[in-house]
């Protein structure tokens, strides 16, 4: 199992890098329904201790970037993530975040995400 050092401390903790399908806007406003994304986004703003996104956006280059000075990763990890990130669609989005195992509540949003097909793990170490 590997470990890493963050920001979040004491406490078991999972990292993902994750493809996630991204909301269609309405034809009439054009607005987007909340994503992934922002939830991850909204939890790491409100508790930064238990939740942190190391890179999100697509094209993918920015999740390898960050993946290039990552200690987590080995090279096998970063071919096996490279290969995955280059069959993705432009219809989806990357996201590379890590939270804390007592937030159970998104583990389960995760799950779904990836049971329902809207969303494809890349990547997944767990602490």
């Amino acid at each position: 199992m590997k470990t890493r050092n963050g920001l979040i401390s004491n406490s078991s903790t999972t990292s993902f890098i994750i493809a996630f399908n991204k909301n269609k806007s309405c034809d009439c406003c054009h607005r987007t329904d909340p994503d992934f994304h922002d939830i991850i986004l909204c939890m790491n703003n409100y508790d930064n201790r238990n939740y942190q996104i190391f890179s999100y956006g697509n094209p993918a280059s920015a999740i390898v970037a960050w993946m290039e000075k990552d200690e987590a990763f080995d090279e096998e990890d970063k071919n096996i993530v490279r290969e995955k990130l280059e069959k993705l669609s432009d219809k989806q989005t990357v996201m590379y975040f890590e939270i804390s195992h007592h937030t159970g509540w998104l583990l389960d949003i995760i799950d779904n995400i990836l049971e329902s097909g809207s969303g494809q793990l890349i990547w997944k170490t767990e602490e």
